[in-house]
């Protein structure tokens, strides 16, 4: 009788702990998509982009010229001509090369400093919420690693409200 007694007590407690969790939910993804500076950080980094596609399109268009004007005109050079001017195209071929490179490296140097302050204001305003709230656990679905959800609270109009949006 003593067992079953401690049975059912230890079964209460444990009962009355998982009760005191309390569980929510949000779309970190969606929130920052709701967020104004969001939507000012992808309009520089378009911009951005526009840029050094512009500026790659003008080298290729550049390195064509020279290579059409170089099949053109390779029967008439000779000698350190012909050298000058296959240096002339591989030097442009490596620039170009270079260009891709550090562009694509400074887009996503552009991309963290964007991000990042915003990514850290979400955060801070899911914290405030979950705290306000009294959360236990707040599961970020954008993430996918949640399979399925049924007893939580979805947070994002609290936070939504938060950051007055």
């Amino acid at each position: 009788m003593k067992k079953y007694i401690l049975t059912i007590i230890i079964c209460t407690l444990t009962t009355l702990s998982y009760a005191q969790h309390k569980l929510g939910h949000i779309n970190s993804e969606e929130l920052i998509s709701l967020m104004p500076e969001a939507k000012q950080a992808e309009a520089e980094l378009e911009n951005m982009q526009k840029n050094a596609d512009a500026t790659y399109k003008a080298m290729l268009q550049e390195y064509q010229n020279k290579a059409i004007a170089y099949q053109n005109d390779a029967e008439n050079l000779k000698g350190a001509s012909l050298e000058a001017r296959q240096k002339e195209i591989l030097d442009l071929e490596n620039r170009i090369g270079q260009f891709e490179q550090s562009s694509q490296q400074q887009f996503q140097e552009k991309y963290i400093e964007l991000l990042q302050p915003i990514q850290e204001k979400a955060l801070n305003a899911i914290n405030d919420v979950a705290e306000k709230e009294k959360y236990t656990y707040i599961f970020d679905i954008s993430k996918g690693n949640i399979l399925f959800y049924e007893n939580g609270d979805n947070i994002l109009p609290l936070v939504k409200k938060k950051l007055k949006l």
